[in-house]
């Protein structure tokens, strides 16, 4: 389903709806400056703004042209919203990653270590130069650090993701050091799908492909209908330490990953079982 848009013309009443297969229509615009619209349950909208229709600029989703600028000779002249629209996707998003969540998840590797891994969803980074707005996600692993960090054990970081309804991304710097490239990471397709993209880290190209739609139970919880995502790293010389460079994840379309298989490990603490992470909750601020 294509993104569905319905704008208003000015800062009034005045509305317009795209007749498509899910209508969105916006109701009123009221001068005391509430909007209301109608739009598809469980649908994700966002309210953009313009300072004139023929704006080179074009529709606005961020204020940050407008905070905490310097002035320089006393006098500035700024584009301020006059006209309003709303921009939805009637499908929903592929994965669901609002600001303030929190994934836990338990990851155990091939000798039976277990320690945990925290993903937060810290909020949103604007960068024009790409596709505008990334949600900005901190990984970080707890364990008995410094003593006993566990085989197989990942370095905290940060990265920057987009998502829309089928498909989420990220930024990365690729194989040389200058501007960064959106990579798409997962994808919501059939058995079959095949993708690829460059990764920077660990300097090679990966691809991934829909293995299969399976049900995954963690606990007492069944994920139902997850995409089986198999990703493989081509070889590479300064990849000879390792061997499997393999990952599968199960990602549960409208929620999030759930569980994780890592075969890419140095060749020291290879062995038959990958390093598994599962999901086992997460919580909104």
């Amino acid at each position: 389903m294509k993104k569905k848009i319905v704008w208003t013309t000015g800062v009034l009443v005045a509305f317009a709806s795209v007749l498509q297969a899910q209508t969105v229509v916006i109701d009123s615009l009221e001068s005391t400056g509430k909007l209301t619209a109608t739009v598809p349950s469980n649908s994700v909208y966002t309210v953009e703004w313009i300072d004139s229709m023929g704006s080179a600029k074009g529709w606005q989703t961020d204020w940050s042209g407008l905070r905490e600028q310097v002035s320089t000779d006393g006098a500035v002249e700024v584009e301020v919203p006059m006209a309003y629209r709303l921009t939805c996707w009637t499908n929903g998003l592929f994965l669901d990653v609002p600001v303030g969540r929190t994934y836990h998840y338990s990851i155990t590797n091939q000798v039976g270590e277990t320690w945990q891994e925290e993903v937060r969803v810290m909020g949103d980074s604007y960068m024009p130069a790409y596709s505008n707005h990334y949600r900005t996600i901190w990984t970080e692993e707890w364990y008995d650090a410094p003593d006993l960090i566990p085989d197989g054990a990942q370095s905290r970081g940060a990265v920057f993701l987009r998502v829309d309804e089928e498909a989420a991304y990220v930024l990365d710097s690729g194989f040389a050091p200058g501007p960064m490239t959106e990579d798409q990471i997962w994808k919501n397709g059939p058995v079959g799908t095949t993708w690829s993209y460059v990764a920077s880290a660990p300097h090679t190209t990966v691809t991934s492909t829909v293995v299969a739609v399976e049900d995954v139970t963690i606990g007492s919880t069944t994920y139902e209908d997850c995409l089986k995502i198999r990703s493989v790293g081509a070889n590479q010389t300064w990849l000879a330490e390792y061997p499997i460079r393999e990952y599968t994840e199960w990602v549960k379309p409208g929620g999030y990953v759930v569980k994780r298989e890592n075969s890419w490990v140095h060749y020291t603490v290879l062995g038959a079982i990958p390093v598994v992470y599962e999901l086992q909750s997460w919580e909104d601020l």
